[in-house]
């Protein structure tokens, strides 16, 4: 069985279809319902924001000490789309205890996950898993606007989306923020499925001659958009 993985960062999007008869994606207009976001982390979490069914917004949940959390930081949230559609804005934001560490926003059909010391260091984070797919999507469509900050005002958004086979588990990887986090392994790993070197976790391991990354896209949208713009990527294919 296929599965895919659709991240993207840095924009204001509503109505995302995988096209070749235009399968959808699950809720794909963002208009099936949305609930609490409870960020992933390898030791205990708790809500931060909401975030539409079948997909997660990167959300920090922080660091817990005794019965508290702290740094939870929300970098995404509902508003109106195409067409009076819901859709969703995602933005990064600096944490508002370590306020030198930009928490990325993006929302992906994976489930996030981050790391850092309690003042910062060691930071990593991304994406793992996905949703299963049945068939051969050529391309992702979908609607944006986007506009910058004065921090940053030629910083890039980022869509990233593959698709695989088999399975990739790396070991070790550091999935809280803590000044020792709680390792564990990680099933299907962004970096690990898209050859990426990483800072933080153990060996890789792929299933043995089923694991394959089937097809890919890395693209950047640069500049602002103020009016609804309907963007088309194709998948480049490697394998299958």
């Amino acid at each position: 069985m296929k599965k895919i993985t659709l991240l993207i960062s840095g924009l204001v999007l509503s109505t995302i279809v995988s096209t070749t008869s235009a399968q959808q994606l699950p809720n794909n207009d963002f208009e099936g319902g949305w609930g609490n976001c409870t960020p992933w982390t390898s030791n205990g979490s708790n809500t931060v924001g909401k975030t539409p069914t079948s997909w997660t917004i990167s959300n920090v949940a922080g660091y817990k000490l005794g019965p508290l959390w702290f740094g939870k930081t929300q970098v995404g949230e509902a508003t109106s789309g195409h067409e009076s559609t819901n859709a969703v804005k995602i933005y990064n934001k600096a944490n508002p205890i370590v306020d030198t560490q930009i928490v990325p926003g993006y929302v992906t059909t994976g489930t996030t996950w981050s790391t850092a010391n309690t003042k910062g260091g060691n930071a990593d984070g991304g994406t793992f898993g996905g949703v299963e797919f049945t068939f051969k999507p050529d391309a992702v469509s979908f609607y944006y606007t986007r506009s910058h900050g004065t921090a940053n005002p030629t910083e890039q958004a980022t869509v990233v989306a593959y698709l695989w086979k088999g399975t990739y588990t790396q070991a070790d990887v550091p999935g809280n923020i803590n000044d020792k986090p709680t390792l564990v392994p990680m099933t299907d790993r962004d970096r690990n499925i898209l050859g990426m070197s990483t800072a933080q976790g153990g060996a890789v391991s792929p299933t043995d001659g089923s694991a394959v990354r089937l097809a890919k896209i890395n693209y950047a949208l640069t500049g602002d958009a103020t009016k609804w713009i309907n963007k088309i990527i194709d998948f480049t294919y490697e394998a299958g």
